[in-house]
């Protein structure tokens, strides 16, 4: 038995963990191993890496002395996590929003918008916070971004594109954003455990970038790049 695909013919019977598509599998696995590295690798190598891996809006100060250290950190820290339960929250979210979207666009269009919803994401945290000592860490400003895009489809579509529920309903897929802005607003004044807290303010700037580049960025391949991508 098949079911229909959104590039018109049939695939396989959606398996969503063993079936996602290529590129979902490597950034997750790409996270996972920076996370393990960061834990268990030598002490130098991982001060070294660490160097990339953290945002924090009081570096923009620095700018000018240090501009390939600081501009990577805008979409390094997406891969940087501060346990097991955050690295693997976000990878499931990944698992989840990633693969209805990598099934139906190119792999450029993909990245651009897991690196632009980490750009996004510490762009808000930089506006509200402007010179403030703080770190950010997470995907989930990425993560957010492909939300983001999916959201979009609740209101435009482009072409035959496959829509996942909720995104498929207008009433549903809206009462989905509007509890995602009001998550993320509570998430934004509340305090965290250990010190921490949720980034409300990233993931609303990833989400928001997210919706704005899926209106430009280039949709869909063709049907056998498609079919390729979900072997």
């Amino acid at each position: 038995m098949t079911n229909p695909s959104p590039f018109g013919g049939p695939q396989p019977p959606a398996r969503p963990m063993f079936n996602a598509p290529k590129i979902v599998l490597w950034t997750i696995g790409a996270t996972l191993m920076v996370f393990l590295f960061v834990q268990f690798g030598p002490d130098p190598w991982v001060h070294e890496l660490l160097q990339y891996l953290v945002f924090n809006p009081a570096d923009l100060a620095y700018f000018d002395a240090y501009p390939v250290t600081i501009g990577i950190r805008w979409i390094g820290y997406a891969l940087m996590h501060g346990g097991w339960m955050h690295v693997l929250i976000n990878c499931a979210f990944l698992l989840a929003f990633g693969t209805p979207i990598a099934r139906q666009v190119p792999i450029g269009t993909f990245l651009a918008l897991y690196a632009l919803g980490a750009v996004g994401g510490a762009l808000a945290v930089m506006l509200i916070y402007d010179g403030r000592e703080l770190y950010l860490v997470g995907a989930s400003g990425a993560v957010s971004a492909l939300v983001g895009a999916l959201s979009r489809m609740v209101f435009l579509r482009r072409g035959r594109e496959f829509v996942p529920h909720p995104f498929s309903d207008r009433r549903s897929g809206t009462i989905f954003i509007a509890a995602f802005f009001g998550i993320n607003l509570i998430f934004s004044f509340l305090p965290g455990p250990g010190g921490m807290s949720v980034s409300g303010e990233s993931h609303i700037g990833g989400f928001v970038t997210g919706f704005l580049m899926s209106l430009v960025l280039p949709w869909h391949k063709s049907h056998a790049k498609g079919r390729a991508a979900n072997d």
